[in-house]
């Protein structure tokens, strides 16, 4: 029977190979699945890194600092602008006050706007993010209007600084148009 650290190593070995010889289909998927074996592997901690994975990343690390981005890690972009964990857990925060002011657990008519304003997110974003992930919030997160008002704002603010917000957007859009 293997332990967690050889199996997180063997998927990282497997999923690398995988996406080197995969082809070009479904190349993105494979691409994230090799680097979310790596996000698996180092949560094990330093230890669990055997010495090849360790050269392995030193060397994807050495063209991220010369400025160069490996093909594994340029394989994984898509179309669009992707949202990333840190992210999607404000915008999560921001479906939960929604669905609780829908509820009538939160007292906030208006809450589309309410968190637009504090996202600095666009009411188009806002309604998406609460579509697309209305069905993934359980009812315990539902049950403290304190905290859910809390949870949103810290995470509007966070939010509204990183680079993602629709005047964030509309800049870098600009910016590679050349206008």
């Amino acid at each position: 029977m293997t332990n967690d650290r050889e199996e997180a190593a063997r998927k990282v070995a497997f999923s690398g190979i995988e996406l080197l010889h995969g082809g070009e289909e479904g190349k993105r998927n494979r691409a994230r699945a090799y680097w979310a074996a790596w996000v698996d592997l180092l949560k094990l901690g330093p230890a669990a890194l055997p010495s090849g994975l360790h050269a392995q990343l030193i060397g994807h690390l050495e063209y991220l600092a010369a400025g160069i981005i490996p093909a594994p890690i340029a394989d994984c972009a898509g179309p669009g602008n992707p949202v990333g964990p840190s992210e999607e857990k404000d915008i999560r925060a921001a479906v939960v006050y929604a669905i609780a002011a829908q509820r009538g657990l939160i007292t906030d008519k208006f809450y589309v706007k309410t968190i637009g304003t504090i996202y600095r997110a666009s009411r188009h974003s806002v309604e998406g993010w609460i579509r697309k992930r209305r069905e993934t919030i359980s009812a315990e997160e539902l049950t403290n209007p304190e905290a859910i008002i809390s949870a949103m704002r810290g995470a509007g603010e966070r939010y509204s600084v990183s680079g993602r917000t629709h005047k964030a957007n509309e800049a870098k859009h600009r910016k590679t148009r050349g206008s």
